[in-house]
């Protein structure tokens, strides 16, 4: 297994060309929905997401993305409220929603927080078959330890093992700090398990392996 921490930043979720290859790539999030999916369910996600990658990639076509610059722009200047309350004013009526439950979450998990930013390019996890690119929100001073953080805003609640699975990616990128993954809806932060499975990364690299197996299939299909 190779572990790339340092590529050129490629939009969300595109694939990425090496030489003559063309590798898949996911999001961390996509890829937290893939693995806790059942058989059929991942079918669907790998459709939607093919859908929306073979786009060309947009602002218009990333719900979040207003939502995640302004949360990046937000944590320097400690005014997480104007900058995201101006996001949501500026956000289309189907958005307006998602940014309201997204601001409520986040101002209930962060009283008595510490951020601080965190300039780092994209981590990228590479697989010998696929990547998965990984966005660092900010770093959580986390009483002594300081934990980078990465932020999941989806309607649907973020599972233990999808957590589990998008934090070992998180360690794989930059294994010198702790981390975290907010579920900011939720305003629920997720922390590795103390004890995890012998076989919890054989595991994870299978389920990299099939991701890239049945995209390169369905997109080869549609």
């Amino acid at each position: 297994m190779t572990l790339i921490s340092q590529l050129s930043p490629a939009p969300p979720g595109t694939d990425q060309k090496l030489g003559e290859t063309t590798r898949p790539a996911g999001t961390l999030g996509k890829f937290g929905d893939f693995v806790v999916a059942p058989s059929s369910a991942k079918i669907a996600v790998l459709r939607q997401a093919i859908a929306l990658y073979n786009r060309d990639y947009g602002p218009g076509h990333d719900v979040y993305k207003g939502w995640r610059d302004a949360f990046v722009e937000a944590v320097p200047t400690q005014n997480d409220q104007l900058h995201l309350h101006r996001a949501a004013a500026l956000a289309t009526k189907p958005r307006l929603q998602h940014y309201a439950h997204l601001i409520d979450g986040l101002m209930r998990w962060t009283a008595r927080k510490n951020l601080a930013p965190r300039y780092r390019e994209s981590a990228v996890w590479g697989h010998p078959r696929a990547d998965v690119r990984a966005r660092i929100a900010a770093l959580l001073k986390d009483g002594s330890d300081n934990r980078e953080m990465a932020t999941y805003l989806k309607e649907a609640p973020l599972t233990t093992d999808a957590a589990e699975a998008m934090l070992r990616i998180l360690e794989r990128t930059n294994p010198s700090l702790d981390h975290g993954v907010l579920d900011v809806r939720r305003a629920k932060l997720h922390r590795p398990q103390p004890i995890r499975s012998q076989h919890f990364d054989a595991w994870l690299t299978g389920e990299v392996a099939m991701f890239a197996t049945m995209r390169s299939r369905l997109a080869a299909a549609a």
